[in-house]
């Protein structure tokens, strides 16, 4: 069985879609301690809507590499912009989008019976961490 699912869509002009899907399928839960179901990024994207009204199963950390995508939580608008980084917990509601201007971002989607531990440092949503090619690299 292959290690992950490669996907490489082409979704408009120089706008690309890249992920890797592991074998174990959509949103494996897992009791190992760290387990990623899924990364990837968005190249170049003008224009991207994403609602999830009850979140996702597994967290999600996005990275912006260049642009600006904007996420709204609880009425309000945040943008994260080049060098940001943002943290989803399961079942947590995500809306954000991208309006305008080329964006680049990151995610990866993981899960784990020691992943809370790892990430109880996320007092907020986002941080601003600068450049971050580990994570570019890793996508």
């Amino acid at each position: 069985m292959p290690f992950c699912d490669i996907i490489i869509e082409e979704r408009g002009e120089n706008m690309y879609f890249y992920s890797g899907k592991l074998s174990l399928g959509k949103c494996a839960q897992t009791d190992r301690f760290i387990f990623v179901n899924d990364f990837g990024y968005c190249q170049d994207y003008s224009t991207m809507s994403t609602y999830r009204e009850n979140g996702r199963a597994d967290y999600q950390l996005i990275y912006v590499k260049h642009g600006a995508l904007t996420i709204y939580e609880q009425g309000k608008k945040h943008s994260l912009t080049s060098g940001d980084i943002c943290l989803f917990r399961p079942n947590e509601p995500q809306i954000y989008t991208i309006d305008g201007e080329n964006t680049t971002h990151y995610w990866i989607l993981f899960t784990g019976s020691e992943v809370e531990k790892m990430v109880e440092f996320f007092k907020k949503r986002s941080y601003h961490i600068g450049a971050f090619p580990e994570f570019e690299q890793f996508c």
